[in-house]
């Protein structure tokens, strides 16, 4: 992380399943509290089921196909939380 960059850093989970995930997470939290640099989102946690189309790319515009309200919600905090910081 580059302290001198004026931009924030955003880092967004892909997902926390396995205990690797989880120790990276807590890796990129501990170094953003100490830089005091950066905002760590909640993440995509429904990833698996819901996101590939819209992480992957698609033809089609996701979020008109989109009907899951648990996703929905999910995304509409992460992209809030992203505008707000930028």
């Amino acid at each position: 992380m580059n302290l001198f960059n004026r931009r924030p850093y955003l880092f967004l989970i892909d997902k926390e399943g396995t205990n690797e995930q989880r120790e990276g997470i807590l890796q990129i939290a501990k170094v953003v509290n100490e830089a005091n640099k950066g905002t760590l989102l909640p993440g995509l946690n429904n990833r698996p089921a819901a996101y590939p189309t819209l992480l992957n790319g698609s033809s089609v515009n996701y979020f008109s196909t989109l009907r899951d309200q648990k996703v929905l919600k999910e995304i509409n905090d992460n992209f809030s939380t992203i505008q707000k910081l930028l």
